[in-house]
């Protein structure tokens, strides 16, 4: 019997019992409540070891963001996650292998962020210029990434070079759409992943002049912003003048 079918049976019989002028034994009634959570269905254990290896991922990078990578130990994580210690290796062989999925991770919610944030792009020049924008703005949210990934290419290399691929695909994607709509010319194919690299270049530089250690003047990052936009516009997509 379906938890909607021992309701209705519960509340008719309720219904008769009255009925008869009876007053009906409410200890021994179940509450719609009490139906309706007895028939849940309950979490699998998959369900359940991945939300155990999430939080090892979350509390990873709240650690690695306060005390680096160096004294992010096993210990600081799994109490970070409310998870005994030996339940780390039942998720991971190694602690290195957790450190290597920071950067990738990072670089996921980053690259969501900035999409979210292109959606009213009018073409490519200002799909690029939202761009850098959506990516300053990630990193004033979200401050933790900042020693995340500055520690990244020495402490986590393999998790870097994941990260980094993933950025550069997404970039090379963005550029090929730019070509198929006509916005973006002069360029081959091979040229492409170097132009992508000049990009990444640029905006690794920009972020570490204007957001670290901590954010500059308002009005300098307009600026910033401005200039990149004309300097995309002109150099880069100027095919759509």
């Amino acid at each position: 019997m379906t938890a909607a079918s021992c309701l209705s049976v519960a509340f008719m019989g309720y219904a008769i019992y009255r009925s008869n002028g009876a007053e009906f034994p409410t200890s021994n009634v179940k509450t719609e409540h009490q139906i309706m959570r007895k028939a849940k269905v309950r979490r699998t254990r998959a369900e359940k070891s991945e939300d155990a290896r999430r939080a090892l991922i979350d509390a990873g990078t709240q650690v690695v963001s306060k005390y680096g990578y160096t004294d992010a130990s096993i210990s600081r994580i799994t109490e970070k996650a409310n998870l005994a210690q030996g339940t780390f290796y039942n998720y991971f062989e190694t602690r290195q292998d957790l450190l290597d999925i920071l950067p990738p991770n990072h670089g996921e919610i980053m690259r969501d962020h900035i999409r979210a944030n292109l959606a009213d792009a009018k073409n490519g020049a200002d799909r690029e210029a939202k761009r850098l924008e959506a990516f300053f703005t990630f990193f004033e949210q979200n401050k933790y990434g900042a020693r995340l990934m500055n520690e990244a290419p020495t402490l986590a290399p393999k998790g870097y070079e994941a990260f980094y691929a993933g950025v550069k695909e997404g970039y090379l994607r963005a550029l090929r759409a730019s070509i198929g709509k006509g916005e973006l010319s002069g360029f081959s194919e091979d040229e492409l992943e170097p132009l992508v690299d000049i990009l990444i270049a640029i905006r690794t530089g920009l972020a570490q002049r204007y957001l670290a250690p901590k954010p500059r003047d308002k009005r300098n990052q307009t600026a910033l912003l401005a200039t990149y936009r004309k300097l995309i516009e002109r150099a880069l997509f100027s095919s759509l003048k």
